[in-house]
């Protein structure tokens, strides 16, 4: 069925007039970094936002008033003009604390070449005090008629701030007719995908490759990308459509050890929101440089995604930075991966090269599998024939001095990932090396391809 397309709000103003503050007011939740530290923002955050029954997609676009001193910069601003361009209405957000500057003046007069409906807010009034001393002629002044003065921090203001962009966007005739992206897919559902590595091991690179690649949900911004460690800051969700699942990638700061990171900076806010990204995704893209050798923080990683249960693909990446590559060469770096990364030694490998989009189009269909092969069910009667054969084949050690464990019965939990129970008798005891051999039998006659397998012992 057609639907009119999602229409898009963004937020634009001054460095550290609170457009972060006022992103997560307006959409409920603390989704983007706030800090005091100038130009936080980098990639600009965005999430569905509904009030009164209408649904849009709100945007937090960085400061319009940065300097270009580097890379990152450059596409910083590059981003939000084209988030601002694409947008229906945008958000005019000053400090109410301040004056207005010559950089306000400058981006009023770009947001009016831009002939979309501009609402005026003030920002940072936090009580009747600071009402009073406001002068309104002043931001009158701007052309944006009447302004809503808000507090994004307590929320005072937000409410009839929401009612007026609902009211703008009323007046918004769609210029055509689309079809939503989404409900074109047959989809038996989200998967979350979240993309984890160190720094620099092309996290971002790898998603921006793969939105030019596959079939994505449109109008989505390409990640910023430069050399420079820790370019990503928070945590950026992109669609792409797989062939019967609708995937929603997250791409994630990277994260190293504790030891180096900032704890006073915003890499520690970076580090956390990433690692709630993997606590909440189906699968994990765990991505390594293959070009570096593989560290302590690479097996952490690992560690974290089956601690939370998570599906795997190891992505060895910058596969194209590998010298005389021979016949076998992958098979070489396979074996060495599996034994640097015992966690995971269920989870298969890609090798690939986001500049030049190698195996980069296998990712969706392969985390289809995965998804499939993690919300896998056994029945009861087959696991019963199956833990029959299991003893029948290796019977449980005994302990020295005590009898042979006595397994009742073998049964799969209901939960979010590949978990069984083998019962035994209240005194006897079962060795980890016998559960490992379970599960090596469960993963020979029923795949799990990709997906953790926990096997619990009951009484």
């Amino acid at each position: 069925m057609s639907i009119f397309q999602t229409q898009k709000v963004a937020i634009v103003g001054r460095t550290n007039a609170g457009k972060s503050t006022l992103f997560n007011k307006l959409v409920s939740r603390p989704h983007a970094i706030v800090s005091k530290i100038r130009e936080t923002t980098r990639d600009a955050n965005q999430e569905t936002c509904e009030w009164r029954g209408k649904k849009f997609i709100l945007y937090d676009t960085a400061g319009a008033d940065i300097k270009i001193k580097n890379e990152i910069d450059k596409q910083v601003i590059e981003q939000s003009k084209n988030l601002i361009a694409k947008a229906d209405l945008a958000i005019f957000l000053l400090d109410g604390k301040e004056e207005t500057l010559p950089q306000d003046m400058e981006i009023a007069r770009a947001l009016r070449k831009t002939r979309i409906p501009i609402i005026l807010a003030i920002n940072k009034i936090d009580n009747q005090k600071i009402r009073k001393r406001l002068d309104l002629f002043e931001f009158e002044a701007l052309g944006f008629g009447k302004p809503n003065l808000i507090s994004a921090i307590s929320g005072i203001g937000t409410g009839d701030l929401l009612d007026a962009i609902i009211a703008e966007l009323k007046k918004i005739e769609p210029k055509k007719k689309l079809k939503d992206d989404e409900s074109e897919i047959e989809k038996s559902g989200k998967i979350k995908i979240a993309i984890v590595g160190k720094p620099n091991a092309g996290k971002s690179s790898i998603l921006n490759s793969l939105l030019k690649r596959k079939v994505h949900i449109k109008n989505q911004e390409e990640v910023i990308v430069t050399d420079i460690p820790h370019t990503t800051r928070e945590p950026q969700k992109r669609k792409v459509a797989g062939e019967n699942s609708l995937m929603e990638f997250t791409d994630t700061a990277g994260i190293r050890r504790k030891a180096k990171t900032d704890r006073k900076g915003l890499e520690i806010l970076s580090v956390k929101k990433s690692i709630t990204a993997l606590k909440q995704a189906d699968i994990a893209l765990l991505v390594i440089d293959i070009h570096a050798p593989i560290t302590s923080q690479d097996q952490k990683l690992a560690s974290m995604i089956v601690k939370n249960g998570a599906g795997a693909i190891i992505i060895a990446n910058k596969w194209d930075l590998i010298p005389e590559k021979f016949t076998g060469s992958d098979k070489e770096y396979s074996e060495n991966l599996r034994s640097s990364l015992p966690h995971l030694k269920w989870a298969p490998i890609l090798f690939t090269s986001a500049l030049l989009g190698k195996n980069i189009n296998k990712i969706t269909d392969l985390a289809e599998e995965i998804n499939k092969e993690r919300n896998k069910k056994i029945t009861s009667e087959e696991l019963k024939i199956f833990i029959e054969k299991v003893i029948k084949l290796h019977h449980p050690v005994k302990r020295k001095g005590a009898n042979h464990p006595h397994i009742k019965s073998f049964f799969q939990m209901n939960s979010h990932f590949p978990q069984f129970v083998v019962k035994i008798r209240k005194n006897d005891t079962l060795g980890f090396s016998y559960l490992k051999f379970i599960e090596k039998k469960l993963r020979e006659e029923y795949g799990f391809i990709g997906s953790p397998v926990e096997i619990k012992v009951g009484y």
